[in-house]
């Protein structure tokens, strides 16, 4: 009888036992193919969709293409714009992951004279040099939804923060064509305008923020002396609004009583508006501040557009009269602590800038009528006044008492509002007395002495009654007919463009990018006001290159371990030099080639710590970079070597644990 070799046993049932594991790992990944399991671990869960893109998302009602142009096979795209390219990618992809069916991605690489950059071109997508010697890139986004299409020319990779917000706006436009309308009454040109009809026409430029809601709305311009709002009108812009007349203000309130939409930006000093005037608006004192007047008095506020708000704690650094940079108090740096953190509008805003604003004051509390604060100032904070503020930080120390109350900057009201006008329209009382009156007496002559004063009392009821039937109280409201909504700001500055807005270089091109929250609170009004509040909610996002806080921990600390001695060494150069300029200085009217043994040896001496000072100096820098290479070097190694070598160790320790086991 014959005997299989025990080593041939042993092989035989590894070779089964590798077989049995191969197939149990092939039938698990066919068998859980079809399981998605996703974990975002970055820290502001940036590839985190929010519930408000998703909730748009699961209300669309057919399904939309997103078509994203890149040249992804030209080798000279520069690394950081692939980098953004793959991750606007990963973003899309969470996009029709979430969409179940009705998002769908494509992407495209438009090379030259191929059918992807004609529809690039076709969409509007053109191609932008990179840098002055670099390659021209297309990269946009389409979204397409039936014969609706909406386009983002550029994926600026400074709009980061902004980009689930970009593209779930740009989804919302094909989702819903039809714009809604924003009427504006301004005394100020937002939406641009030419210069004064004497000498030669300049235009004014528009702002951004106002130029930017014509992408999603369509913004019509009222006049500031209109009768009513148009029915049409879904949410009413009223910026800096100055010496409104009682006809504008009746067509305001009534708006409002029939549940009405408004966004106030009331100002005591408009630093925009003296920029408007040209060289000499900052000489001229005549731009009076701007309120609702009895609006406010109906809804229980109170606003003085003649004072303005300093804050101690909010103190802003402004280039004074003599070029010196001083902290200026009616410049007001906000800051989380003074928003409302539980508020769907403010509850991501960081930072706001509200150069001279105003403050509303809660003088009453209307039946019906909520009103919450939205943005306010510390209790180191009181009024001053306009003029005052003109001259900078020196003429306020004067004037200025905190108030040691915080002062609301922004405020919300919703429910039913009241009216202003409870005898109706401005004239009205009037003209109903008048023709009163003169209906009395026509009754008096045809009727005759005798039936005159039987008949006074019914024809005043019947010319009463006319005459309210003709008059245009008939058609007011007294009482509100459905809940509105407004939110008033005391400031109009913080969304002009110098102060909200700065000037980037991206890749060779001029792009303007937000420096705060002002753009972001006043886009996430508008929307909460329309309806809109989903994308109110994601307006602001982390950034996707986010440098690793460990490493650069590291090299500050490598820096400022040889920052001290860079720094005593400088001041040693420079004291050496200073010296070898005195010595050179003491040398008389004939010595000016000719130096005295003792100076020679001076000059000498200090040359030479001169030369050392320069050598240690260089030796210090050549040690910080050293010092940096190596932690590079090191960051590498972990990064290459790190997940190799701790499975190896990890098998190690198995392979250990086994055989002690056994």
């Amino acid at each position: 009888m014959t005997t299989q070799p025990r080593g041939g046993r042993l092989f035989g049932s590894s070779v089964a036992a590798f077989g049995i594991v191969a197939a149990i790992i092939a039938a698990a990944n066919v068998l859980l193919s079809s399981v998605v399991v996703r974990m975002d671990l970055t820290e502001d869960r940036i590839y985190t969709l929010s519930a408000g893109t998703r909730e748009l998302l699961a209300g669309l009602d057919g399904p939309c293409t997103l078509k994203l142009f890149f040249n992804a096979s030209d080798p000279q795209v520069p690394p950081a714009l692939r980098v953004y390219a793959r991750q606007v990618e990963d973003l899309l992809r969470e996009y029709e992951i979430a969409g179940r069916g009705r998002i769908l991605v494509e992407k495209h690489d438009p090379i030259p004279d191929s059918d992807a950059a004609d529809w690039a071109r076709r969409y509007g997508i053109e191609s932008q040099p990179v840098g002055f010697f670099g390659p021209e890139v297309a990269f946009g986004l389409v979204a397409v939804k039936g014969a609706a299409e909406a386009v983002i020319s550029f994926l600026n990779p400074e709009d980061q923060e902004r980009l689930e917000y970009d593209i779930t706006r740009l989804i919302a436009r094909v989702a819903k064509p039809k714009k809604p309308v924003l009427g504006l009454i301004s005394s100020l040109p937002v939406m641009g305008s030419v210069g004064m009809p004497f000498g030669p026409p300049q235009r004014q430029q528009s702002w951004f923020a106002f130029t930017d809601l014509e992408k999603d709305y369509e913004v019509r311009q009222l006049s500031d002396d209109l009768e009513s709002v148009e029915p049409d009108v879904d949410v009413l812009l009223v910026v800096h609004p100055k010496n409104l007349s009682d006809k504008t203000l009746y067509a305001i309130d009534q708006y409002m009583l029939k549940g009405g939409r408004m966004l106030a930006f009331l100002d005591p000093l408009c630093l925009a508006e003296d920029q408007s005037r040209g060289p000499m608006g900052m000489m001229s004192f005549g731009g009076e501040g701007s309120t609702l007047g009895r609006l406010l008095t109906a809804w229980g506020l109170a606003f003085d557009p003649s004072r303005v708000i300093a804050d101690l704690e909010a103190m802003t650094p402004t280039r004074g009269r003599d070029n010196r940079v001083v902290d200026n108090p009616v410049w007001l740096s906000l800051r989380a602590s003074n928003v409302h953190r539980e508020d769907r509008l403010t509850a991501k805003i960081e930072s706001l800038l509200l150069p001279a604003a105003g403050a509303f004051t809660i003088e009453s509390e209307k039946p019906g009528l909520e009103v919450r604060t939205l943005l306010r100032t510390s209790e180191a904070a009181g009024p001053v006044d306009a003029i005052s503020a003109r001259f900078g930080p020196d003429g306020l120390r004067r004037d200025f008492r905190a108030t040691m109350r915080r002062e609301a900057l922004a405020l919300r009201l919703s429910g039913k509002f009241p009216t202003a006008f409870p005898d109706g329209p401005p004239g009205a009382t009037n003209a109903a007395a008048t023709a009163s009156t003169n209906a009395v007496v026509d009754s008096a002559d045809d009727g005759g002495a005798t039936n005159a004063v039987a008949g006074t009392a019914g024809d005043t009821n019947t010319a009463t009654a006319a005459a309210s039937t003709n008059a245009p109280a008939a058609a007011g409201l007294k009482t509100a007919e459905r809940e509105g909504l407004a939110i008033l700001v005391g400031d109009i500055d913080l969304l002009f463009d110098p102060f909200c807005l700065r000037e980037v270089r991206v890749f060779g091109q001029t792009a303007w990018t937000p420096w705060n929250d002002n753009l972001t609170f006043f886009f996430g009004a508008v929307e909460e006001l329309i309806g809109g509040a989903k994308l109110a909610q994601i307006r602001s996002r982390g950034r996707m290159d986010r440098p690793f806080e460990v490493v650069v921990n590291l090299l500050r600390q490598a820096q400022e371990r040889h920052m001290k001695e860079e720094r005593e060494l400088e001041e040693k150069l420079q004291q050496t030099k200073q010296r070898l300029e005195e010595l050179q200085a003491q040398k008389g009217a004939r010595q000016d080639l000719v130096l005295t043994p003792e100076q020679k040896a001076e000059i000498e001496k200090f040359r030479r710590q001169e030369l050392e000072t320069s050598q240690k100096l260089k030796e210090v820098r050549k040690n910080l970079r050293r010092d940096i290479e190596r932690l590079g070097a090191v960051v590498k190694a972990i990064n290459i070597l790190g997940m190799p070598l701790t499975v190896g160790l990890a098998g190690v320790g198995f392979g250990v644990w086994r055989r002690a086991r056994r």
